[in-house]
């Protein structure tokens, strides 16, 4: 039963054993009390008024309680309502111009429940066809598995996602979890690296192709670091020498 219901309930009962036992009691003790039939009209006359006015301003005093208690419960769900409506929006303009691509996924079966324009962009999928994978469907087949559901790993420098048409690209991930109307929901934000990671190779070409032009030089070279005293080179320390030095 609805607790307007009940409440309703109690206040009626209650109002008909109280009227009950005045209407049989204040009767009885009429009678006693008074002889004269006329007197006794009268009075209950009077005693049906003041039973009226009485039960009128207790029913009065009920309602006013139950009223004020409904319209007071009524305010503050519209201001939890309104402030949990405000938060959203704030949480969709957030979601909406985040750089990095964010997945929403339910935390038991990996199912894509949102996803940010940024992520439809980065992967090729459109929101429709995103809400349709699964999040381990945009790994990359070597790297399903393993992090996407795993409660203590909170950031994987490096994993290997896959776009709609099947280009595969390097993505930095950072992972959260929060409550929502129950439901446990498991946030992923990746990041594109792929300029990092060709600048890093690119990098590391360098230094070889400086290593090997420096290994088969016809001269003898040394790379060194100087000490110095008060300001004046003291010694040398060797960091590197070609075959041809030794």
């Amino acid at each position: 039963m609805k607790k307007s219901n009940r409440v309703a309930l109690k206040v009626a009962l209650t109002y008909v054993m109280v009227a009950g036992a005045w209407v049989l009691f204040s009767d009885e003790l009429v009678k006693a009390v008074i002889r004269n039939p006329d007197e006794r009209m009268n009075l209950s006359m009077i005693k049906g008024v003041g039973f009226v006015l009485v039960t009128g301003g207790l029913l009065f005093q009920v309602l006013r309680y139950w009223l004020g208690h409904w319209e007071r419960e009524m305010e503050q769900r519209k201001h939890a309502e309104i402030a949990q409506q405000d938060s959203e929006e704030r949480y969709r303009r957030l979601f909406a111009v985040q750089n990095d691509a964010v997945i929403l996924m339910d935390y038991q079966t990996n199912q894509i429940l949102e996803v940010n324009p940024a992520a439809e962009k980065m992967y090729g999928y459109s929101h429709a066809e995103f809400l349709r994978l699964a999040a381990t469907e945009v790994a990359h087949e070597e790297a399903k598995g393993g992090h996407a559901t795993d409660p203590e790993v909170k950031h994987v420098p490096l994993r290997m996602h896959r776009r709609k048409d099947g280009t595969i690209f390097p993505v930095e991930i950072s992972y959260g979890d929060f409550m929502y109307e129950s439901r446990k929901i498991h946030v992923a934000a990746m990041r594109d690296i792929t300029q990092r990671k060709q600048v890093e190779l690119a990098l590391l070409k360098s230094q070889q192709h400086y290593h090997e032009l420096f290994a088969h030089m016809n001269e003898g070279f040394a790379h060194c670091r100087m000490i110095f005293e008060a300001g004046q080179p003291k010694d040398f320390i060797y960091l590197a020498v070609n075959d041809k030095f030794t």
